[in-house]
């Protein structure tokens, strides 16, 4: 017979307690947030908020910030790691995932163009019509999701929605995906 010393017995004993520990417990990656009912077969992440009327916040990120996670240009295996990012852009208010090789909308899918039928909109407005109406005439016309208003070419700061349009000011689009549609829009006021 074998005769251990009590400092060997010990470590026999916690490596036996150990490993009987990693046999009878069940393993589960499952987790459920919000209320102690498990989450389903399904579910690696259950958010149970229906006593607590509370929802999931998405990381809210304007485009620039959005960019400077993932874009067109970064490494390959960047683009693999990032597949499935979900957040909300608070600069088009539209929750949005990078697929691998771009940004997707939520809102509108996989061909989200806000100048699309630029050649067709409206440049008439009525007097105290803002940036908000400017864009509803892009929605007109064909463009889906939100424009980036700018009052010049060359950008600055996109204009708010509810920023007055102002007559025979043209009013440019930073945001659209064909390079040709940025053309500006002259408004028109009528009385």
């Amino acid at each position: 017979m074998i005769q251990l010393n009590l400092v060997e017995k010990r470590k026999i004993f916690l490596i036996l307690f150990f490993a009987a520990m990693l046999v009878s417990a069940p393993m589960s990656a499952q987790v459920t947030i919000g209320s102690g009912n498990p989450p389903s077969d399904v579910s690696l992440l259950h958010l149970d908020a229906s006593k607590l009327q509370r929802g999931l916040h998405n990381a809210r990120l304007t485009t620039t910030q959005r960019n400077g996670i993932v874009n067109d240009s970064s490494l390959p295996e960047v683009k693999v790691a990032a597949r499935g990012l979900m957040i909300f852009n608070i600069t088009n208010y539209c929750f949005e995932y990078w697929d691998g090789t771009r940004w997707v909308s939520l809102c509108m899918g996989d061909e989200m163009d806000p100048c699309a039928g630029f050649d067709n909109i409206k440049t008439e407005f009525p007097l105290g019509a803002t940036i908000a109406d400017l864009t509803v005439a892009a929605r007109q016309a064909g463009g889906t999701g939100h424009v980036e208003w700018f009052a010049t070419a060359t950008g600055g700061a996109p204009l708010p929605a509810n920023t007055p349009l102002v007559n025979n000011t043209e009013y440019f689009a930073a945001n659209c995906l064909n390079a040709t549609d940025r053309k500006p829009v002259k408004v028109n006021i009528i009385n």
